[in-house]
């Protein structure tokens, strides 16, 4: 029986990479790369992968047929840093960077929320779980340490100093909440799945090119507040324009991106008060000149008085 333990050799994955890895829509033969290349590189204690022939891919399952096809989505959507002359290849670390979208129903406020349970959980259950898996006819055999660790603990023997995990997800997940994080600055991804999240009729975003990159990292510099981006969303997720020729549109990402459009969406969702319009200023046609709509109020209020 498998009993792998903290103390063998293994990845060291931050969890947001691991994140990323698991709400982008990445295909199974691109998930396959990167764990091969992941295996290859950081797993063998450097920053890249020396595969010196591309057809090697298929020992990570992946079809030959596809290999070249994969590699170049991945590389073209900057999943990856490919250096083909030298057989190279390099996870990008910078996630922010990859222009893969996410997955649908993703949502980082759910997420949150199953982070935080996990991570304050009672010690009776805990304990009453980790008796149940030790006994488990699944887990015939020596149990897995792994299974009876009552806190979750850094056993990276690189990192012996480090602060348990407990306390660096705690910091990374829950205090924002606690400590009023709610003015804290937005990230892009966490712009983008706002988007998603509150823009159920809008055009779902399939990728944030370099330049939509640089036009969020503006924006969010110019309204950092998360509150800003969710009124925003919400007034562009109820607007509609209608067309002469009855064709109809709504507002798009790159539309979005424009802070010229911002007060446009802001101020329409602003109700209007329209019980001190007088009716009388008012055009009854398109075409009338403005010398038709003197002469027409001219008349109702000669009107007006011959009837006193």
């Amino acid at each position: 029986m498998a009993s792998p333990q903290p103390t063998d050799s293994h990845l060291r994955l931050a969890n947001s990479i691991l994140e990323a890895l698991t709400f982008r829509e990445f295909s199974k033969n691109q998930l396959s790369i990167i764990y091969f290349i992941l295996r290859l590189s950081y797993a063998c204690g450097k920053k890249f992968a020396l595969i010196k022939n591309k057809a090697m891919f298929r020992v990570a399952g992946v079809h030959p047929n596809y290999i070249a096809k994969e590699l170049e989505y991945l590389e073209k959507n900057r999943g990856i840093i490919a250096y083909p002359d030298l057989c190279v290849y390099v996870l990008n670390k910078n996630y922010e960077d990859w222009t893969i979208p996410y997955k649908k129903g993703y949502s980082q406020k759910a997420f949150n929320e199953l982070i935080s349970k996990n991570l304050n959980l009672s010690q009776q259950f805990i304990e009453t779980i980790n008796n149940l898996l030790s006994t488990s006819t699944k887990n015939v055999g020596t149990p897995n340490k792994l299974c009876l660790v009552s806190k979750a603990q850094n056993t990276d023997t690189e990192q012996e100093k480090a602060q348990p995990i407990t306390s660096v997800i705690t910091n990374s997940y829950i205090s924002k909440e606690k400590t009023g994080g709610g003015n804290s600055k937005v990230t892009i991804d966490e712009v983008i799945n706002l988007y998603h999240s509150l823009c159920s009729n809008l055009p779902q975003v399939r990728g944030v090119t370099r330049e939509r990159h640089k036009k969020l990292d503006a924006l969010i510099s110019a309204h950092p507040e998360r509150g800003y981006w969710e009124e925003l969303f919400s007034a562009a997720n109820n607007e509609l324009w209608k067309f002469p020729d009855g064709s109809q549109k709504r507002p798009t990402l790159d539309y979005l991106l424009k802070e010229d459009n911002h007060p446009k969406l802001l101020e329409k969702a602003v109700p209007k008060k329209t019980k001190d319009i007088d009716p009388h200023l008012v055009w009854e046609t398109k075409k009338e000149s403005l010398d038709e709509v003197i002469k027409r109020l001219k008349a109702k209020a000669g009107g007006k008085q011959n009837n006193e």
